[in-house]
């Protein structure tokens, strides 16, 4: 056994995967040497024979095993971890949201689990790990010692995330399913299973207290101060963070910030990392998707857009007020309406406006429904929507409020074999969500459409409608590509026009 080396996996589809990421440079620094692995599989389906014991064979000189997991990736940790404790005698540890909010279901597989945030705690674990089989005294880490649970003090949040490595993309000893095997990750295989856009958090926490969402259940059940519901690093840090990614890795095109909440920062705070990103010369577009309706403001959003911002998501959930105030969101449909009006004002210099809405939600009634339409046609054009069936997470207030009520009856198909993006049902009203983005027709077709789901004529142009989307989206598509082509060829970049015509498809499996 190698008392330097470290396992981290993902079980993720994608291999962005920015807890493991940060857990691996924390390590690193700390003078442990860490292999990543991306168990990136497609959603549903769990891990071959020949995939696992090559996580094995991997695993098996080092001092433990950490695998990073949420709700839906339940099954595959749990098929990891059996087979590791099968072949290998080193522990398993686990982290992750699903560890904090089902501590007991984990530690009935995992021998250790991290709850809350790991990058200090890990290498107290590793270094207490050299010298003992058995630790048991380590902050935010319980243990499963001879079926035993042993628990310790939780510490969730740190207090500063200033000073944190940035996460590691060095992809030496980094590993990824490819052609059903695992295989030694290389900069070809980053750009394939990557692809364009690098994406990375500059804040932590959020102060909104949404009931669907893991954020509600740390608020509940931990004591978080005020000051830590929000939390950033300096502006430089994060600069210079970006900066290494595009020298490292040339192919990235867009820079993503995934935050929950990234233009809740001050005002003076977004116009240093604004003065800085064009200082940098990095030139990049950026990508913000922590965009809520009650922290838009137009100065804010203005500053960004003069940096570089391009696309932006916002959160809207329901056009009922009846279900935002299930979801214990308070904002207005004016308010909501006012900021898609400040997005709307620059679209001429964004390329893509998103918005989220969640449908199957069994506490809707039609007429709620019907709002989050309303809402919906009173957008101004253009832009997407993601459409989100809503899950009802483990330790979320709806959660609760579900079983309680007998909504949840089998957790296994409701909840954790559940696909967090493609599981929409199919049904009238979820095909209007897809149609009214997608179509200019006249606002009085779509509110003849919304309210009369059961005439033979509405039912007719529905169909229609929703049939043609593939080739309106394909067409949308052409003519997106053929523009971003012809702006590379005028300014004489070449690079990314030769990748999409001579790129080879590959597919994981």
């Amino acid at each position: 056994m190698s008392k330097k080396k470290i396992v981290l996996i993902s079980t993720f589809p994608d291999i962005q995967a920015y807890g493991i990421r940060m857990v691996s440079s924390t390590l690193k620094n700390a003078g442990f040497e860490t292999n990543l692995i991306f168990l990136n599989a497609s959603f549903g389906t769990l891990y071959s024979e020949d995939v696992l014991r090559q996580v094995s064979d991997i695993a098996g000189d080092s001092l433990f095993v950490g695998i990073s997991l949420m709700t839906n990736f339940f099954e595959r940790a749990k098929q990891v971890t059996v087979y590791l404790k099968k072949h290998l005698k080193i522990p398993v540890v686990w982290g992750g949201i699903h560890t904090a909010i089902k501590p007991d279901e984990c530690l009935k597989y995992a021998d250790i689990i991290c709850i809350g945030e790991a990058e200090k705690a890990i290498v107290s674990l590793a270094e207490k790990l050299i010298v003992s089989a058995q630790p048991a005294q380590i902050d935010n880490f319980w243990f499963n010692i001879n079926g035993k649970t042993v628990k310790n003090r939780i510490v969730p949040f740190i207090d500063s995330i200033d000073g944190l490595p940035f996460p590691d993309y060095e992809y030496v000893n980094h590993f990824v399913i490819d052609k059903k095997r695992l295989i030694p990750m290389d900069l070809k295989l980053m750009e394939e299973y990557l692809g364009y856009e690098y994406s990375t958090i500059a804040t932590r926490g959020c102060f909104y207290n949404c009931t669907f969402c893991a954020n509600n259940f740390f608020e509940k059940n931990f004591n978080m101060p005020g000051n830590m519901k929000l939390r950033s690093g300096k502006m430089q840090d994060l600069i210079e963070e970006l900066a290494r990614i595009k020298k490292h890795l040339n192919f990235i095109r867009i820079f993503k910030f995934a935050d929950d909440l990234f233009m809740a920062l001050p005002e003076e705070t977004l116009k240093e990392f604004c003065r800085l990103y064009k200082e940098s010369g990095l030139g990049l577009p950026l990508d913000i998707t922590g965009v809520h309706p009650l922290i838009l403001k137009e100065d804010k959003f203005k500053l960004l857009v003069a940096a570089g911002l391009k696309y932006v998501r916002m959160g809207i959930q329901s056009g009922s007020h009846n279900i935002r105030r299930l979801y214990g969101r308070s904002e207005s449909d004016n308010k909501i309406l006012e900021s898609a009006g400040i997005i709307h004002k620059y679209k001429n210099r964004l390329k893509a406006i998103c918005y989220d809405f969640m449908v199957d939600n069994p506490w809707e009634t039609t007429e709620d429904i019907k709002d989050s339409l309303r809402l919906l046609v009173q957008i101004p054009r253009p832009y997407r929507i993601n459409l989100f069936s809503l899950t009802l997470y483990p330790g979320t207030e709806l959660y609760n409020k579900a079983k309680q009520e007998g909504i949840v009856s089998n957790e296994g198909f409701q909840i954790y074999d559940k696909h967090y993006h493609d599981n929409v049902n199919t049904s009238y009203y979820n095909g209007l969500f897809k149609i009214i983005p997608i179509y200019r027709l006249p606002k009085r077709c779509f509110i003849f459409l919304i309210n009369h789901k059961s005439n033979l004529l509405a039912k007719i142009i529905c169909f229609i409608l929703l049939k043609g989307i593939n080739p309106v989206v394909r067409l949308a598509r052409l003519k997106y590509l053929i523009d971003e082509g012809v702006r590379d060829a005028v300014s004489g970049d070449f690079e990314r026009v030769n990748k999409f015509i001579f790129r080879q498809s590959k597919v994981v499996h």
